[in-house]
């Protein structure tokens, strides 16, 4: 016959992708654990001490096992009025899947702040990651959000600039124009919209200004025909193709 292997614990929380979710089965399993055990009659345990090296890196942490057979940060608060999850956090170690979804699950809750918000996160609600500074960090390096939120402004490289801006010419020779407003005036008791023409020097970038009366064709046409009257002809007049633009384009 063959024998049917089971998957551990450990390899069933790694199909879970969300701490809240693994937390949930794992407290079904917990509940049906406790029934076992109250038809069998079985032994609770006590709080007892690890003995460990004091090369291991659980040595400072002064671990032991707490009734549930879970081990837990030691120390000298037993008496503090603290809750006992602040006062003894449970031991997780730094390379493990459950550790990954503790660190996501309250970096989330933390609102992705950074690393000492979301240590301290962690230990308030009591679980202790060895090494949980490098942890920690390693996972905001992989966040997206994070990266999104911190990365450095991008910087575009520049176009060569066009044959218009390098030509050594009289002022205004090469122009670009642009209309701007409305603002309002009054004539008598009328309330009238006025526009501003704005023409730009592509060499010198000295600037020039009109009023026209309209977004219309005529009323550009009108305010070029005053602007080359002070300044001199235009060679080239570059603009955003806008319909007033395109209309006078086609009538001159």
């Amino acid at each position: 016959m063959d024998v049917i292997e089971f998957a551990s614990l450990i390899e069933r929380l790694e199909y879970f992708s969300d701490w809240y979710h693994a937390k949930r089965a794992f407290s079904i399993c917990l509940k049906l654990k406790d029934t076992l055990r109250s038809q069998n009659k079985s032994k609770t345990y006590e709080d007892r001490y690890v003995k460990l090296k004091q090369t291991s890196s659980l040595y400072k942490l002064d671990p032991f096992l707490d009734s549930d057979g879970i081990i837990r940060v030691g120390g000298r608060i037993r008496r503090a009025e603290y809750n006992s999850a602040v006062k003894h956090p449970v031991i997780i170690p730094r390379n493990s899947h459950v550790t990954e979804l503790i660190i996501r699950h309250f970096h989330e809750k933390a609102e992705h702040q950074g690393r000492g918000m979301t240590i301290n996160e962690i230990r308030a609600n009591g679980f202790w990651i060895i090494g949980c500074s490098t942890a920690v960090s390693k996972y905001l390096s992989t966040c997206v959000i994070c990266r999104k939120q911190r990365s450095h402004t991008q910087e575009q490289k520049m176009a060569d600039l066009p044959i218009d801006r390098l030509h050594q010419v009289p002022p205004f020779t090469y122009s670009g124009v642009d209309l701007f407003g409305p603002w309002y005036i009054k004539e008598g008791r009328k309330e009238l919209k006025r526009y501003g023409v704005l023409f730009t020097c592509l060499s010198c970038r000295g600037v020039h200004t009109e009023t026209a009366n309209s977004l219309d064709t005529s009323s550009f046409i009108n305010a070029l025909r005053r602007f080359i009257a002070t300044r001199g002809p235009v060679r080239h007049l570059r603009s955003d193709r806008g319909s007033n633009f395109v209309g006078a384009e086609r009538e001159l």
